[in-house]
């Protein structure tokens, strides 16, 4: 089994190769001047290199990782793992011989068949699978797999869906579910999304085909040469030393791991944390520092020995490298065993390289001295060395992000989402909104006001499930054909697999996908989605400066979901599921946070005040928008008649207390608004 393991540094992707690493994931933190050594060390010993481009970025981002791909291009990278459609577009552009890989995770049989119509050679599994999903879907898949064997859990599965870490920077995860004390209203604070590491060492066996993915819990170079450790051995021998890995997580201050997500049993939080064990890193640094290089290049050698010749000696590695060198003119010896003598010369190379077969043809009565053997040795396997080294002869290709465009002139139009059918009222639709967004469970559970509503001068749009796995598409499948009988056409969509879901259907898909860049845009209209609702990360500021190729919302109103917890946050509390019971959290601050239930047994966590632009909209009215978007959740029927007659104009309304969330702010981690009291 391949082994893939995210690096945070040089130092930690070598510590990764040398414990048995088949590819690393380098972190796009990493210069890349200090790759530029890097890159021939890993092609020798046959390592795949690839740049970690799965989060979800703005169209500044996206330009300066074009750079840092134009600039590792030259120098030998192999493969890229995009998270996003903008980001796949942009590195097929700029390096085009690269594989590419979809990095978001994985959950239905459209996904992997959105990432295989788009270029990729591999696609990631979602962390959340349990395992007949695994195997059902690495059955039918069209696409070579990787699955996560050694992780830090995300509570929600995918960190691009998480608002926690945009406060404080919005590319890179912080982990801040696992520092952010929450707690339920009166009780003590406690680190309630704080979760444990996911092990799957021991099922390697069951999964076989797949490539296991590993990020070591900690970034430093000796975690990541324990923990791949770990992984080979179980990769190998399907044996794991759960008590030595056990050990070496409690002594960087953490639980013993979790398989619950694929076993589907047990609990993947954590409790409090506990301190680092520096003496154990101290002693693992000095041991894997006297530690000899693993041998993980196989070779074969054939020599000819011939009177009066140079020896010759040629060298094969078994990936298409068949190189040769001439020594000394051999001597005339009566020496019994010469073909054998030489044989063991050949098989005592040492380093990477180990010879899995050796053979030598020698004429009669000639003998070669050992160390001009071992001269001829060294000599070819330097050839070698080279040859795998050496950097392909390519050239980054010209990423073009096509012209700015000038931003729509008319103002917005006014969009509604409802979490209830309850919240839809005959006063709510005399606006009337141009699009009303309802649950598909909420709609096709109530054929007669769904009939009602495609008979309103409104059009329905069809919410599909924000979580969905491949045991849910039958049920949402006849849920859609249920509401295309009524007269639904459109559908809202969160990924790229659900609108090739929706079209296989016969709906028109929108996206809901938090685009942050032009590319993205455009990559959603390519597919045949007509509009796409902007991440609200994004300031005023890069929305109007992004080039609108298709309809784009903006959402103005509503509570901003922060986190989707995949397990219930209920259950985690009492023992009991009580999805379906009005609930908060505190956010320590004096603010609450109102969960609700979300996919099965998921808890959506939404942010503690809502999201309101009415006093700013000259800010964002002429900005290139073609909707406004109002998200009721926990608001009762009349509320959402009065906040859309606000923001129609034809009355006045102010919440108590509200923030501006990122929109008002040239940096996206600050925040504008008033705080309750």
């Amino acid at each position: 089994m391949e082994l893939f393991v995210a690096a945070a540094s040089v130092d930690s992707a070598a510590s990764a190769i040398q414990n048995g690493a088949d590819g690393v994931l380098l972190a796009p933190s990493i210069p890349p001047e200090s790759l530029s050594g890097f890159f021939p060390y890993a092609r020798d010993r046959g390592v795949t290199t690839a740049l970690d481009l799965s989060r979800a970025c703005n169209d500044a981002e996206l330009g300066r990782r074009a750079d840092t791909l134009r600039r590792l291009y030259p120098l030998g990278l192999d493969a890229v793992i995009v998270g996003e459609p903008g980001t796949l577009r942009m590195s097929a552009f700029t390096a085009p011989d690269c594989e590419r890989i979809w990095g978001a995770p994985c959950h239905t049989a459209d996904d992997i068949e959105y990432a295989a119509a788009n270029g990729c050679s591999r696609a990631v599994l979602s962390p959340f699978l349990q395992a007949p999903a695994m195997l059902a879907l690495a059955a039918a898949s069209k696409l070579p797999l990787l699955f996560w064997a050694v992780t830090p859990l995300c509570p929600g599965g995918d960190p691009n869906l998480c608002l926690l870490d945009k406060e404080r920077g919005p590319y890179q995860c912080g982990q801040s579910c696992r520092k952010t004390l929450l707690a339920y209203p009166g009780d003590a604070v406690s680190p309630l999304f704080k979760t444990r590491d996911l092990c799957l060492l021991r099922y390697l066996r069951e999964l076989p085909g797949l490539t296991a993915l590993i990020a070591p819990p900690g970034p430093s170079p000796e975690a990541a040469g324990i923990f791949t450790g770990f992984a080979r051995a179980a990769a190998d021998e399907f044996f794991c030393d759960e008590k030595d890995l056990g050990e070496a997580l409690v002594a960087l201050g953490r639980e013993a791991p979790t398989d619950a997500p694929f076993t589907g049993a047990g609990d993947i939080y954590a409790g409090a944390d506990t301190p680092k064990n520096e003496r154990f890193w101290e002693a693992e640094r000095k041991s894997a520092a006297e530690r000899p290089e693993r041998t993980c290049v196989p070779v074969r050698f054939f020599a000819l020995i011939a009177a009066g010749e140079p020896a010759r000696l040629a060298v094969d590695d078994y990936k298409g490298h068949t190189l040769y060198a001439e020594g000394a003119v051999p001597a005339q010896s009566d020496a019994p065993d010469a073909e054998e003598e030489l044989n063991a010369v050949w098989r005592g190379v040492s380093g990477i390289y180990y010879c899995k077969d050796a053979r030598t043809k020698i004429d009669p009565g000639l003998r070669l001295t050992r160390p001009e053997a071992v001269a001829l040795r060294k000599a070819v396997i330097a050839k070698l060395a080279a040859a795998r080294s050496a950097l392909p002869e390519r050239s980054p290709g010209r990423f073009d992000p096509g012209p700015h465009l000038l931003p729509r002139a008319d103002k917005p139009l006014l969009t509604v989402m409802v979490a209830k059918m309850s919240q839809v009222t005959p006063e709510l639709l005399r606006l009337p909104p141009e699009r009303l967004y309802i649950p598909l469970g909420e709609a096709s559970d109530d054929p007669a006001k769904a009939e009602w509503l495609v008979r309103s001068e409104t059009v329905p749009v069809a919410v599909l499930p924000r979580v969905m796995a491949e045991d849910d598409r039958a049920e949402v499948n006849a849920r859609l054909k249920r509401l295309r009988d009524a007269g639904f056409r459109e559908a809202l969509t969160w990924n790229p697999g659900q609108a090739v879901l929706a079209l296989g259907q016969g709906f028109t898909p929108r996206a809901d996908w938090s685009a942050a860049s032009s590319q993205t845009l455009k990559m959603a209209k390519m597919m045949g989605v007509i509009s796409s609702t902007l991440a609200p990360w994004l300031s005023l500021t890069e929305i109007q400066h992004m080039n609108h190729t298709a309809d784009t919302e903006m959402i103005v109103y509503g509570r901003l979901p922060l986190l989707l917890v995949r397990q219930c946050l209920f259950r985690r509390k009492s023992g009991l599921c009580a999805c379906d019971n009005k609930c908060d959290l505190s956010d320590g601050q004096g603010g609450l946070l109102p969960l609700a239930r979300e996919g099965g047994h998921g808890t959506l966590v939404y942010h503690p005040q809502k999201l309101w632009m009415l006093p700013s909209r000259p800010q964002w009215r002429h900005i290139g928008l073609w909707a406004a978007r109002l998200d009721f959740t926990t608001e009762n029927a009349r509320e959402c008649a009065q906040i859309a007659n606000a923001f129609a104009e034809r009355e006045e309304y102010e919440p108590h207390s509200y923030t501006t969330g990122f929109y008002l702010s040239e940096e996206p981690r600050k925040r504008r608004g008033r705080r309750p009291g």
